[in-house]
């Protein structure tokens, strides 16, 4: 595992935190369920036990291939300095505050070989937690480099009012 400070410029940084965290940015609300490998529930119904997150996909290929209209705006500087073939997927997650900490199931992201690049936007008192027994704390403008095939989970933070970071898987 790789930690990378101030890994981009402080205009870049904030450019992309401009962006991201302004009202008009499209969040999609996800629903997870905690002991069952942070599986994505689509209930029609809210309950107060279920944890939600909000996410934006960037760039994905499945179902179909898809680029966020975001972005080139977001990654052309994150993915300039980064040393890899391809990106297989790309999002944005947000994490909502809570009074303790949610710690997500331990997960891979994928099911091949892989790395996981993970640019944190904000810092809070969540952090990455990865197996055997690793922590990496949410610092702004640092990005994680990492074993994608190593089990990892988010950790939720209680002192901002969100934990933003961008997720990219590469081969």
């Amino acid at each position: 595992m790789k930690l990378y400070k101030n890994f981009l410029s402080k205009e870049d940084h904030k450019r992309i935190c401009t962006m991201v965290y302004h009202r008009d940015f499209p969040w999609f609300n996800e629903c997870l369920e905690l002991g069952n490998d942070n599986k994505i529930v689509n209930d029609d119904k809210i309950e107060a036990s279920q944890v939600w997150k909000q996410q934006h996909y960037l760039f994905t290929e499945h179902p179909q291939r898809f680029y966020s209209p975001f972005f080139h705006e977001i990654m052309m500087p994150l993915l300039g300095k980064l040393n890899f073939n391809t990106y297989k997927r790309i999002w944005i997650n947000n994490y909502y505050r809570d009074k303790e900490p949610i710690k997500f199931d331990y997960h891979t992201d994928e099911d091949y070989s892989h790395l996981v690049a993970i640019y944190q936007l904000n810092t809070c008192n969540g952090y990455l937690e990865y197996s055997p027994a690793g922590k990496v704390e949410s610092v702004e403008n640092s990005l994680i480099l990492f074993d994608g095939t190593k089990k990892h989970r988010p950790v939720t933070q209680t002192d901002m009012p969100f934990r933003t970071n961008i997720n990219i898987v590469l081969t």
